[in-house]
């Protein structure tokens, strides 16, 4: 935003008070405003070519984002003749609009039963709590 307020300052000086702007001083403004950006931005970009060109052209490097940890996760059933119970509670932010959602399964793995629930604007500790209270609500219900 600040990289358009400048070159609308330019534009307006130019117009309305007949100014001649010196290009490359704007230009080295304007890098500075880019550089200064990518200070407060966390280190990471996003990957459009466009603007990895731009930064390119004005000399920027930017550190790209961390590659993503895989790690394997595996079901273990229950013993023959239990149900287990997997729950999961969220929160986008912290408080943040939250919900959670439970699934039981059989020995074999057989889906027996889902449940998912809003709740609103909380905490995550609250959306994982109230997964695992919502999950066994919901087994004592259905026996």
């Amino acid at each position: 935003m600040m990289v358009f307020y400048s070159i609308w300052q330019v534009r307006n000086s130019y117009r309305f008070d007949s100014k001649v702007p010196n290009l490359r001083r704007v230009c080295l403004h304007i890098k500075a405003l880019l550089f200064d950006i990518g200070k407060f931005s966390g280190g990471t970009m996003a990957n459009e070519v466009n603007d990895l060109l731009t930064l390119h052209f004005l000399g920027i490097t930017r550190i790209p984002p961390k590659a993503p940890s895989i790690s394997l996760v595996c079901w273990f059933p229950p013993l023959p003749g239990w149900v287990k119970l997997n729950t999961d509670g969220l929160s986008k932010g912290n408080p943040g609009l939250a919900t959670t959602a439970g699934v039981f399964r059989s020995y074999r793995g057989f889906v027996q039963g889902i449940f998912t629930s809003w709740l609103g604007e909380q905490t995550a500790f609250y959306a994982e709590l109230s997964a695992a209270i919502i999950g066994i609500e919901q087994a004592w219900i259905h026996g």
